[in-house]
């Protein structure tokens, strides 16, 4: 268990304030997520860990640190995820003997940042760093031009919905930016979701044109496979019937879901941080498009 300042979700004083305290005790796979909550920084957003609990009451390694912000207007409320282990050590306890689990090999890698993404509302966004050793693919792929949406971090992000658009967080504006990140955004509305879609399938076309890749060069050549998957998805969910399809599974799901979270949080916890024109309209700071 993570000492202080963490404390456990559940016994937080305002725990109902803070969106990514209702994931703790969900499943993931044959596992628990355990949230623990740290303090504040200085615009209200809170510091979070996550932690994983097997059958045996095994608790890992932190498996993903960062900040969760909740607010008045769309952009206030945002997830940045500052640090991610997917391989963690589950600590020995009595009776069970320490082990290690690999949440990219188990295929627990996107139902967890699908968790993340499901707590954000139109207008929202998400940050996932990809300075650390783990992203490294991401940093070599951003570095040498390929689209976000075709790197390993940008993939994912796409993959449970929040990654039509991003941005490169690719260098600290003044070193209180935290890690390099790829910050993407969910689309306020549909007008803005199928602008953005024909933008990426465009985007996708370009780098595709670019040639392919040498039988040495492995990561162009996995690039291109994520750009090929990303292409085919964007076609098929901009057909009419699959859009209708995923329109009503938004309105039976996530958005009902999330709607019975916010609904905590109306009239509470806002941001201290005065609105401005780019904060209402979901855009934030600088970086590399």
């Amino acid at each position: 268990m993570p000492t202080e300042p963490w404390r456990p979700a559940p016994e937080a004083e305002d725990v109902k304030n803070i969106p990514i305290a209702f994931l703790d005790g969900s499943p993931l796979g044959a596992f628990t997520t355990r949230v623990y909550l740290g303090p504040k920084n200085s615009v209200g957003a809170t510091y979070f860990q996550f932690v994983i609990v097997d059958g045996s009451g095994r608790e890992s390694q932190p498996v993903l640190q960062g900040l969760s912000n909740t607010g008045e207007y769309p952009a206030y409320n945002w997830i940045e995820v500052s640090f991610f282990q997917p391989r963690v050590a589950l600590i020995a306890t009595e009776t069970a003997r320490a082990a290690f689990v690999d949440l990219r090999e188990a295929g627990l890698e996107e139902p967890l940042f699908k968790r993340l993404a499901d707590l954000l509302p139109p207008g929202g966004h998400l940050m996932v760093e990809y300075d650390s050793p783990e992203q490294e693919e991401t940093r070599l792929g951003l570095e040498r031009g390929f689209p976000p949406a075709a790197t390993p971090v940008g993939s994912l992000l796409y993959r449970v919905g929040c990654g039509l658009s991003f941005k490169d967080w690719y260098f600290a504006e003044g070193g209180s930016e935290g890690p390099r990140k790829l910050q993407c955004f969910k689309p306020l509305n549909e007008e803005l979701a199928r602008s953005h879609a024909s933008l990426l399938a465009q985007e996708m076309e370009a780098f595709l044109a670019t040639g392919t890749a040498e039988q040495t060069d492995h990561l162009k050549r996995r690039a291109i496979e994520q750009a090929h998957k990303i292409l085919k998805r964007v076609r098929e969910d901009g057909k009419p019937e699959r859009k209708q399809d995923s329109i009503k599974k938004k309105g039976k799901s996530g958005l009902q879901r999330l709607s019975r979270i916010l609904q905590h949080l109306r009239g509470k916890g806002k941001s201290e941080r005065k609105p401005n024109s780019s904060d209402k309209n979901g855009k934030a700071g600088k970086g590399r498009k």
